[in-house]
């Protein structure tokens, strides 16, 4: 497998140098490609040599019209191609009087130049006479008989093959001993690829791919190198020399167009640079300046900390964004049709699917503003209540009693009702309240003492402000009384008022007045009542796990 994928790697490069001196071959026209730029004309004429065009006539000479010009110089030039000798014979360029311009070969003049014929080629007879002689040397040192081309060709191919061969054996050794590197360090090193819990590839896979990306790394080097030998074995031979220039050409001239177009986008580089480190350095003291307003250590009249880290990251949106309108006319490419049509389809893209994306960013920036929570406050959105755990421009987290993370876009939240129990800290806290249904028969005086009295007992409830009363309702069998207390535990509000019924239960029972929440119907034979047998319960043996109590109390929000 190995010696086939060798053969088809140099039987590719044989057909390229075919190919390329099929290409060299059908060339049409030397001096339009290397040395003059043609200024064709209705009356000019070609001067052929070998399907190579070697300059056009515009002007005839006495009786000889400019067509039958061309005609002759074409033929004498055939014969003296036939002739020329490479290595011996020479052509040579002169002027006479400065009017007239000749190339000669072997003392014999080839061709004569005047300056009406300079004119009509838009340039001076010395240029005309000289580019016209190097045209026709180059021309005529192509004259290698069909036998030379054929030994050049062989010895070419030959040294290439033998060339490829020695330079896929010597990579073979090498890489083998990379594989025998990696085979013997493989359990130090090769682990599998994991991300978290997912595992990509395991140790057998990872290795697999590290020998397969070897082999590929040898071919390509080998290609490279090939590709690199090619030209200069074939430049050593003038039958196979324009198949060289031609393979050097295809990597010359890119790296020299590239090199050239490099050179003159520096200025623009050099621009870019400067407009990034500006705009970096200014969000750079922006950060730290941001940084101290949320601290605290820098105060503004009417700016709050929390705002800082919003303000600063709109800020620095729209620095950006005008940093890159400022780089992008100096960007390579910047004005080119692609590049329109790619930011064009990225902006429609973008408009299409982002519009609930903009709205929740908006809502959330509004509700930044509005300051109607911050992150560790119990609020309530609709029916969903609890800490507020995480806010973000799109979303935000609510971690329930029940241990829940709920989260909500920023557009809904802002459409709902939020109730924040946290507000209510520097006014003696949240209020927290349960209510009981208590007989007609029972004074209200008595009701009130004994609500209070459990207020008073519960843990996390203030006893100043004191714990108030209202009767809510007059029901038709029993009367509606509502406890209320402070509490700077709103966190933990649903644990205060589970202390607080315990409370109720206990106090209520001790004084022998029954509760009547919720309405019911009960039959009496006498004076049985509900009220429980014994006026203080014991514990129950096996009580229900209580939620953790708060070691310390809520401190109340500092804006």
């Amino acid at each position: 497998m190995k010696h086939r994928s060798f053969l088809s790697i140099f039987f590719v490069f044989v057909l390229i140098g075919i190919a390329s001196q099929g290409y060299a071959q059908n060339a049409t026209d030397t001096i339009q490609t290397d040395h003059v730029q043609i200024v064709t004309s209705k009356n000019g004429y070609p001067v052929v040599v070998q399907s190579d065009t070697l300059l056009r006539i515009y002007t005839s000479s006495g009786d000889i019209s400019v067509r039958q010009r061309a005609r002759i110089l074409s033929e004498s030039l055939e014969e003296a191609r036939d002739e020329f000798v490479p290595g011996e014979d020479t052509i040579k360029s002169a002027w006479v009087d400065g009017k007239h311009g000749e190339i000669r070969f072997r003392d014999e003049i080839l061709l004569s130049l005047s300056q009406a014929e300079a004119d009509a080629h838009d340039k001076s007879l010395d240029e005309l006479t000289l580019q016209t002689k190097e045209a026709v040397e180059s021309n005529f040192k192509k004259n290698i008989s069909s036998k030379e081309t054929f030994i050049q060709y062989a010895l070419s191919i030959g040294i290439l093959f033998l060339f490829i061969f020695i330079l896929n054996y010597l990579l073979k050794l090498v890489f083998r001993r990379v594989d025998k590197f990696i085979d013997k360090r493989k359990d130090k090193y090769i682990k599998g690829i994991k991300i978290k819990e997912f595992e990509f590839l395991d140790a057998k896979d990872e290795l697999d791919l590290v020998f397969k990306v070897t082999y590929i790394l040898r071919i390509l080097l080998l290609l490279l190198l090939a590709y690199v030998t090619f030209p200069v074995i074939f430049s050593l031979f003038p039958a196979t020399e324009p198949i060289a220039y031609k393979l050097f050409g295809y990597v010359y001239n890119p790296l020299i167009s590239m090199g050239r177009s490099f050179l003159a986008y520096i200025p623009k580089l050099f621009t870019i640079i400067v407009i990034v480190f500006v705009f970096r350095t200014i969000l750079k003291y922006m950060r730290i300046f941001a940084r101290r307003v949320e601290l605290g250590r820098i105060k503004i009249h009417g700016f709050y900390p929390d705002w800082a880290n919003t303000t600063f990251s709109l800020v620095r949106i729209l620095i950006i964004a005008l940093g890159i309108v400022m780089v992008f006319p100096y960007l390579p490419g910047a004005q080119s049709e692609v590049f329109k049509g790619v930011s064009v389809f990225i902006g429609i893209i973008f408009s299409i699917g982002s519009t609930s994306v903009v709205g929740n960013l908006v809502a959330g920036l509004v509700l930044t503003y509005m300051r109607p929570f911050k992150i560790g406050d119990r609020i309530k959105i609709g029916d969903v209540e609890g800490e507020i755990v995480e806010k973000t421009f799109f979303v935000i987290r609510i971690k329930t009693p029940k241990n829940e993370y709920i989260t909500l876009p920023n557009a809904n939240v802002l459409n709902a009702h939020i109730v924040n129990y946290n507000r209510s800290l520097d006014d003696g806290g949240v209020i927290l309240f349960t209510e009981v249904t208590i007989g007609y028969d029972v004074p209200w005086r008595k009701v009130h003492d004994l609500l209070s009295e459990a207020a008073a007992q519960t843990e996390y409830i203030e006893e100043k402000p004191e714990p108030f009363v209202l009767q809510k309702r007059l029901d038709d069998f029993s009367v509606a009384y509502q406890i209320n207390g402070y509490s700077k535990r709103p966190l933990y509000k649903d644990l205060v008022v589970s202390l607080l019924h315990q409370k109720i239960q206990d106090i209520f029972a001790e004084a022998g007045v029954e509760i009547l929440s919720p309405t019911y119907m009960a039959t009496r034979d006498g004076n049985d009542s509900t009220i429980p047998k014994d006026d203080t319960p014991d514990k129950p043996k096996s009580t229900p796990d209580q939620p953790e109590k708060p070691a310390k109390p809520d401190k109340p929000n500092k804006e």
